[in-house]
């Protein structure tokens, strides 16, 4: 079997670390809001953005998982992707959050779409000999 990573392996890492960039720097962010102006408001928002840095460290574990061509990790990146894709868009839309989180909820579920439909392509069609 041959070691290196494929082109759909590498654009899924990218972009899943494209994710997990975005969610840790809207963490950092939100975080820095609340202390440079304390409110409820600001500290619920705090604490949604640490809780999906959190949760954006489960893509990390499966995107190393998936490049060291671990039985299933593609089924597992994909899972977890369309789940917190949708959670991002319904949390987006219910919660009374501020525009530039929603705005980050939005680009993190475009990333996550991306992947989890690059990981359900399959090449279809063989080389020419």
């Amino acid at each position: 079997m041959d070691e290196t990573p494929t082109r759909r392996i590498i654009a899924a890492s990218c972009l899943t670390g494209a994710y997990i960039l975005l969610t840790w720097a809207s963490a950092v962010a939100a975080t820095m809001a609340n202390h440079t102006h304390p409110s409820p408001a600001n500290l619920e928002t705090s604490v949604h953005g640490i809780i999906l840095a959190g949760v954006s460290i489960l893509t990390l574990v499966f995107t190393i998982q998936l490049i060291g061509r671990r039985a299933k990790s593609d089924l597992r990146l994909r899972i977890v992707c369309g789940i917190i894709c949708v959670a991002l868009v319904v949390t987006a839309i219910v919660l009374p959050l501020p525009v530039w989180m929603v705005l980050g909820h939005i680009a993190g579920a475009v990333l996550l779409l991306a992947v989890t439909i690059i990981l359900l392509l399959r090449r279809t069609r063989t080389a020419p000999r």
